[in-house]
This record gives C-alpha cells, sequence and structure tokens, in this order.
C-alpha cells in the first residue's frame, strides 16, 4: 500500500480510511467468517475491525507493515469475541430468558485444560530443542504473521536467510517429534 495513503490514513483523512476499508474488507471478512462461521456475526465483528483502526489510526507507527498491524487488530478482536460468555456473542439470545442451569459454564472444561497442558508442554519442548533466533524468527512468521521481507528487516539479513532459518526451525522440530515417538515406542 503506498506510504501517502497510510500516512493521509493516520492523519485521519477520509479517503484513505475509504481507500483501506475498500482493500481490506473482503479478505477480513472471510478471515472473520472463517473464524466465527456466522454471516451476520461476521459482518459485525468486520465493522467493528474498522471501527478499531479508524478510532486507534494514530497508534499506527509509519515504520512498521501497515498490513501487519490492521491484521492484529483483526486477530485481536476474533479472538476477544471467542473469550465473551456464549450470551454476549449472540445478540439474538440475549432476548430469551435462559434458565441458570442452562447457561454454559465460565470454568474451563476438561478439554480445554488438557490441550493447554498439552500446549505447555509443546512450548517447552520447543524452547529446549530451538535457538533463541529459530524460536523468534517462527514466532514472526507463524504467530505475527510477517512476510519473509519484514522479518528481513527486522533483523538484519537476507529475505532467504529468513526463508532459510525457517525452514531449518521447522526441520529441527519435525527431528525432534520423530524422536519423542522413537522413545514412545520403546
Amino acid at each position: 500500500m503506498k506510504d501517502e495513503t497510510i500516512e493521509a490514513f493516520q492523519r485521519g483523512e477520509n479517503w484513505a480510511f475509504t481507500e483501506i476499508y475498500r482493500r481490506f474488507l473482503k479478505p477480513i471478512q472471510s478471515y472473520v467468517g472463517m473464524k466465527v462461521q456466522n454471516e451476520s456475526i461476521a459482518q459485525e465483528l468486520t465493522q467493528e475491525i474498522f471501527l478499531k483502526a479508524f478510532r486507534f489510526s494514530s497508534s499506527y507507527q509509519l515504520g512498521f507493515a501497515f498490513t501487519t498491524w490492521l491484521w492484529t487488530i483483526a486477530r485481536n478482536t476474533v479472538a476477544d469475541f471467542r473469550k465473551r460468555p456464549l450470551l454476549e456473542q449472540s445478540p439474538h439470545l440475549q432476548d430469551h430468558q435462559v434458565p441458570a442451569e442452562d447457561a454454559p459454564g465460565l470454568d474451563p472444561d476438561a478439554e480445554a485444560l488438557v490441550e493447554r497442558r498439552s500446549l505447555r508442554r509443546m512450548i517447552f519442548r520447543i524452547s529446549r530443542v530451538l535457538s533463541p533466533l529459530q524460536r523468534r524468527i517462527l514466532w514472526m512468521r507463524i504467530v505475527v504473521q510477517l512476510p519473509y521481507q519484514e522479518i528481513a528487516k527486522r533483523l538484519g539479513m537476507t529475505a532467504a536467510a529468513a526463508r532459510c532459518l525457517v525452514h531449518r526451525a521447522k526441520a529441527e522440530l519435525q527431528l525432534e517429534k520423530m524422536h519423542d515417538a522413537m522413545i514412545e515406542l520403546l
């Protein structure tokens, strides 16, 4: 996206926001729809995402990728929505009275606890196997979803070197996974 559009957006100029909205509406709405599996809620959340982007446009820092900033707002908005109690998520359910015994509990269920423990073990294994640079580059690529060019710029390397490091880190994790499977067989 052109720097002049981003700078104008940051200054609060309406034409720039309109251009950003036009360019990113469909991809963001598609992402949100895939995550929430409800078209009307996806539309509401998409509007909320763009409202947040407009409201907090001055918080965007020009030295960083605009797309990363916007997609972070989208991911966080979806994550926040998923944390809401079920009755808050579905406005059409708020009109109906639900007996307390039929309302979903706020305590995590056993499956969620098992998943969380499994995730902790996996993170511990990753931190044990990978170097700090490998952990950082995987975080930037997989979690933050930065393009290789942005990773390379932030780490002071070429995009090819960043790609290579991501590939090596993933290969290292695969080796560790195979090693663990072999240990379990013995």
